[in-house]
């Protein structure tokens, strides 16, 4: 299919597969940094509180 690979494996793996606990802690985690997640990243503009299937469909909508 395609090569996937992240755009900054330091802050995330996106957008590879990854489970809700991963993308939660990945947002906490670059919130605490002062990072900023990549473009398509389920809480990049959403609080990691937020359940996993809710913030991929928002993440959409929000952009």
């Amino acid at each position: 299919m395609g090569d996937l690979r992240p755009f900054d494996p330091a802050v995330s793996q996106y957008p590879l597969p990854m489970s809700a606990k991963r993308a939660q802690f990945e947002a906490r985690n670059a919130r605490r940094q002062k990072l900023m997640l990549p473009k398509g990243h389920p809480y990049r503009r959403l609080p990691p509180w937020l359940p996993y299937g809710i913030a991929r469909v928002l993440a959409r909508v929000v952009g």
